[in-house]
């Protein structure tokens, strides 16, 4: 259980770290197109993240 949660750590840190650098690139952006996309990717990877998360947490469980 311990590595499970070790995992799960390291996937919201990465999640944390890619939604950091999507709004630093937001950011810097000044087209609202740019803006728009990356929200959308943010969007889609945190999505992809939690039903991985849930996947794993079924399957381990």
């Amino acid at each position: 259980m311990k590595d499970f949660k070790g995992s799960i750590i390291k996937v919201v840190v990465v999640a944390v770290a890619v939604v950091a650098a999507a709004v630093a690139t937001a950011a810097a952006a000044v087209e609202v197109v740019v803006v728009v996309v990356v929200v959308v990717v943010v969007v889609v990877v945190v999505v992809v993240v939690v039903v991985v998360v849930v996947v794993v947490v079924v399957v381990e469980w």
